[in-house]
Order: C-alpha cells, then sequence, then structure tokens
C-alpha cells in the first residue's frame, strides 16, 4: 500500500519530483498548477507560475533547495522558486524543453528540447 496519497489537482497530472532529504514532493497538472507536499501527504502551498503559464511540463526539485519549472504554453517558460514557494527567477525560451537534468551539485543544467539541440 502507498505511503501516502497526495491530493489537490483537479486535472491530470503531467510531472511530478521528489526530493527524501529535503521530504518534499513537486507536481503539476495539465491546467496548472504545481503543488508542493511532504512525503507524508501535507500540501504546503501552490507555486504561482509567470503570467500566462498554466501548463507545467517537468519539475526539478535540486539539491540545495530550489524548484525548477518548466511550462509549456505559446512557448516555453522555465521559473525557478525557492523552497519556500518565491519565485526567484523566469525565464522565456525559444524551445519546447523536453528533458530537463542537473547533477548532484545543482551548479547547472541541461536542457533538451524540439530544435535538436542540448543547451
Amino acid at each position: 500500500s502507498p505511503l501516502a496519497i497526495l491530493t489537490g489537482h483537479e486535472q491530470p497530472i503531467t510531472c511530478v519530483d521528489v526530493n527524501a532529504a529535503l521530504g518534499l514532493v513537486v507536481s503539476g497538472s495539465q491546467e496548472g498548477p504545481c503543488l508542493v507536499h511532504t512525503v507524508s501527504g501535507d500540501r504546503l502551498y501552490t507555486l504561482h507560475g509567470p503570467d500566462d503559464c498554466v501548463r507545467p511540463r517537468l519539475v526539478r526539485l535540486v539539491p540545495g533547495g530550489l524548484i525548477l519549472v518548466n511550462y509549456t504554453d505559446d512557448s516555453g517558460h522555465l521559473a525557478v522558486y525557492t523552497i519556500n514557494g518565491l519565485m526567484r527567477a523566469k525565464r522565456k525560451l525559444d524551445d519546447h524543453v523536453l528533458s530537463l537534468a542537473l547533477p548532484r551539485d545543482g551548479n547547472f543544467m541541461l536542457v533538451g528540447g524540439r530544435n535538436d539541440r542540448i543547451l
């Protein structure tokens, strides 16, 4: 049986990530928003995306306490949040990101998209 069942989304889940060391789970749904829960199932808060960004595609919990969210609307957007839910940065992207990778130290990231490049 599951350890916890996380609730709160009203649309199908499109992305999820967990960081056991932080004790957090981040999930996004088809028409937004992203929700942050504890691994035991308590809902903590909602991540509010940049204007016109309602479709989270990828989420990552970065070691050190940052949350990355890639939104795919008319164009791609990447937003960075603190683990307290405050948006620290946002950037419009020229590509639709399909994959996102981070090293354990979280000092940089790799993104791959529809334009056949890894940045």
